[in-house]
């Protein structure tokens, strides 16, 4: 029983090491982390809502299909291609986890 709790806990080092790899990997994560801080939750606190809109605007944008903010319809293609790749990295994630768990 005395093991049980360091079994859990590299379960849970290992599944922030995954999340703090994909905020290093992903841009997108400097806007709001898990530390409860980023871009946009700074721009907020310190200079409020309209600083948030100017970066969604200027600095998100590049993350949007259209860069103006405009609406796109994908294809049963585009979102399928989308899932697979998805459901790609969930099976890795898992398998990793797996392998340094059990």
């Amino acid at each position: 029983m005395g093991n049980l709790p360091c079994k859990i806990r590299s379960r849970d080092d290992s599944a922030w090491k995954q999340q703090n790899k994909e905020m290093v990997e992903n841009p997108a994560y400097s806007f709001a982390n898990l530390s409860k801080g980023g871009t946009l939750i700074d721009a907020y606190n310190n200079e409020g809502p309209h600083k948030v809109e100017e970066i969604a605007r200027n600095e998100m944008s590049k993350f949007f299909y259209n860069p103006d903010g405009s609406a796109h319809e994908i294809s049963e293609e585009e979102f399928l291609l989308w899932h697979w790749k998805l459901q790609q990295r969930i099976a890795v994630s898992i398998f990793t986890f797996n392998m340094m768990v059990g």
